[in-house]
Parts: C-alpha cells; structure tokens; sequence
C-alpha cells in the first residue's frame, strides 16, 4: 500500500496509499499517512476477526467497539479524497494546468490491480477458498462487482467491495477538478469555491442514500455500495486537501492554533468521541458494516456514516496541519515500526480474509464460536507474511514501473 515517494498527479491515496513520505509541490510532507493506514488497516483485520470469533456479541464490555473497527474504510476513502485531490487543487490554486490524466490513470492501476489480481488468483486457484463462474470471473477481475448482488459479499476476497468504489472515484477525480477549475475564476473566492464543492457532493451522499431508504428500493445495500454512497467520506478528504493547499500558498501561514501542542491531543480526544458514539450511543448492530446494513433503518444508518466520518476527520488533522516532526502522537505515526505496517497495509487489507479462511480450516472453529485471541494472533501473523511478500514481491516492481513508458509505436 506504499510507494517511496507520491507524485504530484495523484500518485498516492487511501486503500491504494503511497508511502513513507508523501511529497507534494513546494515540498509540502505528510509524514503521519503512513501510520494512518496501518491504523486503516489493522481496524479491519481486528474487526473481522472478531466478528468471525463472535467476540463481537459475546462481549458487552469490548463488543461494540471492535464491531466499529471498520471505521478503517471511513479513513481510507478520507485518505484518498486528500491526498489525491490536493496535486489538482494546489494546481488550481497556483492557476496551472491540471496532473496529467494518462500517468494519473496509470499510477492507479499499478497500485491497485497487480497486488489485487494476485491475491484474487491464488484465493481462488491455489487456495481453493471460493469458486467463481465465469461471471463472477469477470466481474471480480474487473473490479465490478458491486454492480451484482451476488457478488458484493461472499466473494474470493469480499473486502475488494470498496476497492471497486475507489475505482470510480479515480475516474471521478478529473472529472471533478475540471469543474471546480471552471468556477474557480477569482483568487479571492478560490477556497470558498471548493468548499462550497466538497459540501455539494456531501449532500449528494446524504440525498442519494435518503432516497434509497425512502423509495423502499429492493436490494438497498448493493445500490448504497455505489460512488455516490460514499461521496461524504471523499468529500471530507477533498475539502482538507484544499484547505491544506491554500494555507500552504506563498505568503500565506497556518492559524496559530494549529501549532499548538495541545492541538493533536484535542483532535484525537474528539476523533475517539466520535466513535464512542458511534460504538455505544446509537443503538448499531454487532458485527461489520457490510455484513449488518440489511438491519439498519435509515436513521441509524446515517448516524454511522456522520460519525464514521467525522472520527476519520478529526483523526487525520495532526497528520495534515502543524509542525509534523513534533508532538508524541506524530512521533507515534511516524514509528519505524508503523511506518512499515503502513507500507504493506495493502497487503494486509487484501488477505487478511483468507488467512481467517485458512485458520478457521486448520483449527475447525466454528464461526461465532471461536476463540478470539488465537484467532487474532494467527489472522495477524498470516496476513503480515502475506501482505510482506505481496509488498516486496509485487507492489513495489510495479511501482517501479509508473514512469516508464510501458509500450513504444
């Protein structure tokens, strides 16, 4: 889920995430992303290692806090919402032309389709987990597999879901930033402009999901699975990207408060305020969101998105504005050893599935039955492995491939 170094065309996002550090133009440096994504990533495992154990609803005390751990998509899409907008909006800002779309578009598949088709192959031919018709072949190969009910969940690699919505918000991207280049005319009304952008595709989120739920439509959760769906968590990410690019315009300095010390702590007591609420004070099921949308009401629905999105929020803002080379909680992400996690938290998120698969055969547990600590150790170890070899074997030779030019006439 890394690469060395992220280009200013958008050579870094969420779930497909760049690496160590990421550089933007004017030098800018994100050096806590690293460590957000193994946060991302780790949460997913542990959630659905729980959810598979059934410690989730065995455990009043612990249960409903490990049943939101997959709060870790939330801060993905927020991931990629910023760090792939902001090469276009600081471009919009400086009143040049936009990355380049062809080595954008590329940069993206090598980070997401190589490292994916191998573990979607050796799921399936070599491990023997899951078997696909030739439908379902080309619909998980392609990424389209939130378009078919059958195939959303259950499949080879059934976390893959949000990856096919990260997909359309690659294609979405450009798209977007064209038009904000088109109503951001006067530099004066620059910021408001793409704020005013963000908040509009937040609220196509909120519309697209409350006319799902007031339409009655069969078949909700495939259809809330789509871009739309989840435009609040990007919109989120979009609007701290171009706030973090206007405030890093010559001549222009970040607020006074935004270096204070006490600044990650507030932002981080209010991120975990957040999904305390989500956890304990709405009423949600047990168990992953992908897994328990079919007993949400819309109400309860939308608490848990707001919420999901807010933590992720408030969760990434040390990482963005202030002094990054200070504070004990910028110190904590950028950790060796979470920096590494963070470099093979692709890898992670990919098998950490099948390596609950393999455990569950090796031990014969029983789901919802299962000893949890074991569970974990064994998910944990097994998916690092995995997600190592994936890293160093795969994602990073076809890194090394984004500058080249991959044919000649």
């Amino acid at each position: 889920m890394s690469e060395a170094t992220a280009q200013t065309d958008g050579g870094a996002s969420g779930i497909a995430g760049p690496g160590t550090t990421v550089e933007h133009e004017r030098g800018t440096r994100f050096p806590c992303f690293d460590g957000f994504r193994a946060i991302a990533a780790l949460g997913v495992l542990v959630n659905h290692t729980a959810f598979f154990s059934g410690k989730t609803v065995r455990s009043d005390t612990f249960g409903p806090f490990l049943s939101r751990l997959d709060i870790g998509v939330a801060i993905f899409f927020l991931i990629s919402g910023f760090l792939l907008y902001r090469p276009f909006v600081t471009r919009i800002f400086a009143g040049a032309s936009a990355p380049a779309i062809g080595p954008y578009l590329k940069r993206r598949a090598l980070r997401i389709l190589p490292a994916y088709w191998v573990c979607l192959t050796v799921v399936i031919f070599v491990l023997g987990q899951h078997d696909v018709d030739v439908k379902g072949f080309f619909l998980h190969y392609g990424l389209l597999q939130i378009y078919s009910h059958d195939h959303i969940i259950g499949g080879p690699v059934q976390q893959a879901w949000t990856l096919s919505v990260e997909v359309t918000f690659y294609l979405f991207l450009p798209v977007f930033a064209w038009v904000m280049t088109r109503f951001t005319r006067d530099a004066r009304n620059a910021l408001r402009v793409q704020l005013i952008g963000a908040g509009a595709l937040y609220a196509i989120s909120c519309l697209y999901r409350g006319l799902l739920y007031l339409s009655d439509v069969q078949d909700t959760g495939r259809y809330r699975t789509w871009l739309p769906g989840y435009f609040d968590y990007f919109a989120l990410g979009i609007a701290l990207a171009a706030l973090s690019a206007w405030l890093a315009q010559p001549g222009r300095r970040e607020w006074r408060f935004l270096s204070s010390r006490w600044f990650p702590w507030v932002s981080w007591l209010l991120a975990f305020a957040m999904f305390w609420i989500v956890s304990k004070a709405i009423g949600l099921p047990r168990g992953p969101t992908e897994t328990v949308e079919r007993d949400l009401t819309g109400p309860k629905e939308f608490g848990l998105q707001l919420f999901y999105g807010l933590g992720s929020f408030f969760l990434l803002l040390p990482g963005i504005f202030g002094p990054q080379g200070k504070g004990l909680i910028r110190k904590l992400l950028t950790n060796p050893a979470i920096v590494w996690l963070g470099l093979v938290s692709y890898g992670i998120y990919l098998w950490h599935e099948s390596a609950i698969e393999l455990y569950a055969d090796w031990t014969d547990s029983v789901q919802f039955a299962a000893n949890f600590s074991g569970a974990l150790v064994v998910v944990l170890v097994l998916s690092l492995v995995a997600a190592a070899v994936s890293y160093y074997v795969v994602e990073r030779p076809a890194l090394a491939l984004k500058d080249r030019t991959l044919w000649r006439r």
